[in-house]
């Protein structure tokens, strides 16, 4: 039996996740990025913007 899912919710899943693999393109794809975000010289913060609020949301890498 196939579970109904909310199409709002999923969205929300899919922005989220597709920030997350952006930021982690960024440190992967660059060797000076990788190597600093290693030393903890760079930090990566992802986010997503509501723009219905102008709020940002810290999501976990």
């Amino acid at each position: 039996m196939s579970k109904k899912v909310d199409p709002q919710q999923f969205f929300d899943a899919c922005v989220s996740e597709q920030a997350r693999r952006s930021a982690a393109q960024l440190i992967d794809r660059s060797t000076i990025r990788r190597e600093a975000t290693e030393q903890r010289r760079l930090a990566v913060r992802v986010a997503e913007y509501e723009l219905s609020t102008g709020r940002l949301r810290e999501i976990s890498l």
